[in-house]
Order: C-alpha cells, then sequence, then structure tokens
C-alpha cells in the first residue's frame, strides 16, 4: 500500500525504531492507562500496543487503512473518523 502523501503518510517500518517507541511508552505510561493513537498508518506500533493496553485506541482518517487494520485488530480499539473534528471526551467512553 503506498502512502498518500496529502495526508501526510509516512510509514515506519523500523523494527528498532518500533521497539524503542513501544518500549519508551511501556516505561511511560501504566498498562491501566487510556492510550490514543492518532494515524496508526499500517499498524506498526498499534498491534504492540493493542495487546498492552486494554484502553487503547487508534484514529485513522484514511479508509483504505482502515480496512487493511481492520483485518489486523480489535474492532473496539480502531476508530475510523477525523482526529481533528472528533470530540475527544468521548473516545474513551467519557460523557
Amino acid at each position: 500500500m503506498k502512502a498518500k502523501k496529502h495526508l501526510g503518510q509516512h510509514f515506519l517500518i523500523d523494527a528498532l525504531v518500533i521497539d524503542k517507541i513501544v518500549t519508551a511508552i511501556r516505561q511511560n505510561c501504566p498498562t491501566d492507562e487510556a492510550v490514543l493513537e492518532v494515524g496508526p498508518g499500517r499498524g506498526a506500533i498499534s498491534f504492540y500496543l493493542q495487546d498492552i493496553y486494554e484502553q487503547f485506541k487508534a484514529v485513522e482518517l484514511d479508509r483504505d487503512m482502515i480496512t487493511y487494520l481492520s483485518q489486523r485488530m480489535d474492532a473496539d480499539k480502531l476508530l475510523h473518523l477525523d482526529f481533528l473534528k472528533a470530540d475527544l471526551s468521548k473516545l474513551f467512553g467519557g460523557a
């Protein structure tokens, strides 16, 4: 799948960088915290975080990425919406 530059897409593929990012998140965010990933792309980080954090959500605008991710992620953790227009208070079941 090609990156859509008009959406600012750049896909993370370096396993060492992915590991460093996931490790940093785990060290700084307790597993009972809510974690939100904006623009998960191909899910390089998402696939790890969804297994670690019960309150994990990934917000993606690109319909093609949603189709790809929905085959590999829990449906309740993947949201197809424009983050800039999202009501953040409702993402994790808030009022």
